[in-house]
Order: structure tokens, then sequence, then C-alpha cells
């Protein structure tokens, strides 16, 4: 969803392997962005896809594909974790550390979603409004996902994909604190205990919760998605020892026999919709989900030669992953509008619902585009004077 990668300086070189001996925060990427952008195009394909996939026009396989994009928000927390997590690491001596990283979050994340809560409140014509089960509180003080994880409570349009922004701000609360105040050799550790931690809690809360909460806590309470965070975190902390680096660097093999590992058992825990699950996915399952795309990242990061690596520097992928913040909070928008404002005038066929889907998506990337160059971007450049 969000983009901290925002705060690095765009001087990484792009092609060459990496010659630092350790991970340098300081410089941009490209790869980080080409994830990022797999992440909101799974989000956007599972969304999409699924109002497609009720015209009965596609094979089940491909519905089966469609209805696991939901792990591109696993992606974002992994991301999240190793950029901010990073972040801090870098800065942690630093006199003006909080001043200057709740700044520049708050300028990053704030004024857009103020945008999109300010448009669900006023509403959009043709779109019918309903009696939110969340009160209006909640939204902005990110605690929505507290009432969300009861269930499946009605809330305000536009705003059901927030939960995941809740969860990613929590974190933003916890992880500075823990940063500065744990001495350097004691933070993996701790960070590890909160991985192992999450799994636990989840098997608890699977034993002791019934009906939806049994699904929705698990997978929307902070503490529940602590290893994707943590182990986003964790790699950023190994990165930047250099042996650890050289030795990743230079032992690619290793890193590719685990992504191969880990790719074998995605299918086990993908096969059903994990949001009602079994016992063993529900406390499994998204930690597997989240090595895997740990393994991708250290892939991407460490060697750029990689036949995975390549394709994230895809100009087009790295411009979708640089919108992802906006093409997430937005892109609900556009398509509940859409199918608000066009499906009483189009017949009920799958030809109509591809036309709005396609309208939607492009009013989306368009939206995006002119928010990042006119809004979000003249935004961070404001927060980047508050130097640390």
């Amino acid at each position: 969803m969000l983009s901290p990668q925002s705060d690095f300086a765009s001087t990484a070189k792009k092609e060459d392997q990496p010659r630092a001996s350790s991970f340098n925060g300081s410089h941009r990427v490209p790869e980080l962005d080409g994830l990022r952008g797999i992440a909101i195009l799974l989000v956007l394909v599972y969304h999409f896809g699924l109002d497609f996939s009720g015209t009965g026009v596609l094979p089940s396989s491909v519905v089966t594909v469609i209805k696991q994009g939901w792990i591109g928000v696993d992606l974002f927390f992994v991301l999240s974790g190793f950029l901010i997590g990073g972040i801090l690491i870098d800065s942690r001596r630093s006199p003006q550390f909080f001043k200057s990283f709740y700044v520049r979050r708050f300028f990053r994340i704030v004024p857009l979603y103020w945008l999109l809560f300010a448009l669900s409140l006023v509403g959009v014509p043709g779109v019918p409004k309903v009696r939110s089960e969340v009160p209006w509180y909640a939204f902005l003080t990110f605690t929505q996902n507290f009432w969300t994880a009861q269930g499946r409570p009605a809330m305000v349009a536009f705003m059901g994909v927030t939960w995941s922004l809740a969860v990613e701000e929590q974190f933003y609360l916890a992880i500075p604190v823990l940063i500065r105040a744990v001495r350097e050799k004691y933070l993996p550790w701790l960070v590890l205990g909160l991985v192992v931690m999450a799994p636990v809690l989840r098997l608890v809360l699977y034993y002791y919760l019934t009906g939806d909460m049994r699904r929705a806590a698990p997978y929307e309470l902070t503490p529940c998605r602590a290893d994707a965070l943590g182990l986003g975190v964790l790699a950023a902390i190994v990165l930047r020892k250099p042996q650890v680096w050289q030795a990743l660097a230079e032992r690619g093999w290793l890193l590719n026999a685990a992504l191969l590992v880990l790719a074998m058992g995605m299918p086990y825990f993908l096969r059903a919709n994990m949001h009602q699950s079994s016992l063993v996915n529900t406390s499994l399952a998204y930690t597997w989900i989240a090595l895997f795309f740990v393994c991708l990242l250290l892939i991407a990061v460490t060697q750029k030669q990689a036949i995975i690596s390549r394709p994230l520097r895809a100009r087009a992928l790295m411009a979708t992953g640089v919108l992802a913040y906006c093409l997430y909070l937005f892109h609900t928008v556009f398509d509940i509008s859409a199918h608000a404002l066009l499906s009483p005038h189009l017949p009920p066929t799958a030809t109509a619902e591809g036309i709005i889907i396609v309208l939607s998506v492009v009013l989306t990337f368009v939206f995006a585009k002119l928010s990042w160059k006119y809004f979000e971007k003249p935004l961070i450049d404001r927060a980047h004077k508050f130097r640390t």
C-alpha cells in the first residue's frame, strides 16, 4: 500500500551486482518498486476479478487463482516491515528520530487517507449509503481493524480496504519505540519473538473464537500479522550486516533453493480461501506466505541479475509500484461507483461487466497518476524538509 521507499534517494545503479558490503538504505532499490507493483496488481486482480467471476464466463480454475490475490496484502506487510524497519535502523541515533519519522509518515499517509474518508462521508451520487457499524472515530484513529476483526460489520462505503492500513499504522507506532529502545544485539531476537508469537496467537484465537470472528480476528488484528511485518524487519536487520550480505550475494543458490521449497508449499496453503480455513492454515499459512515473500525480496535485493529480479525492473511494473498507495485506497471507489452508475443502464451480460471493470481500472490508474504528481509527491517533498 504505502511507499516508504519514497524516503530513499534515487541514486541506485539498476543493473550492477551489489558491490556494497551491506544493504544501503540511502539508495532507492528499483526491484522493491517492482515488488510493490506485484502486490497492488494482486489486490486489483482479486477485487476486480471477483466482480467478473460472477458472470460465470471464467473457468473455475481461473476463478480459484483470482481468489488468491488477497496475498498481495501480505506482500505489502513484508515490504513495509523491510523498508520502514530499515529507515528506522539507519536513523536510530538521530536526535530527530521520532519527529522526522512521524512527520514523514503523516505527510505520506494521512492526507490521501483523509480525502478517501471525506469522500466516503459525502458519498457519490447513485451509490447507496450504508449505516456504518464501525464508528467514525475508529477510522480517524486507525483502529477500524478492531471492529472488522469481530466479523463482517457494515461500514461506510469505500473504507473496507483500510483495515490493513490500520494494521500498518499500529505497526508504525510500535516499531520505532522498539528500535530506539532495544539494544542493537537484542533487537533481532525480540523481533524474532514477535514473529513466533503471531502464529501461536492465531492458534489460540482459533480455539476460543467462533463464527466470523474465527476467520476475521487472526487475519486483521495487528499482533496476528506480526510475522509478516516482523520478517520484513528481520530482513532489513540482517542485510545491514556485511557478512550476511556478502554470503547472500555470493551464494544465491541458497535463496533460490529456499524459494523453491516455499513455492512448493504455497498450493497447499492457497488451495482454499484461507479466511475460512482449517486450524493448520490459520496458524501457519500466513507465516509460510510471509517467508516466501521475504525470500523473494532477498533475492531481488542481493541477486540483481537473477531471473526473478530482472522483470521487477520493468518500467511499467515499477511505475505501478510508485502509485500503489493511491491505487489501493481508491480502486474500490471507482469500482463501486462505476457499477452503481452504469449497471442499471446496461444489460446483465459478461460484456457489460467487462466494460465496467475496464473503465474502473483505467479511471483508477488515471486518478492515481494525477494524485501522485499533484498531491502526494509535493507533500512528500515538503516532509523531506524535516532532516534526520
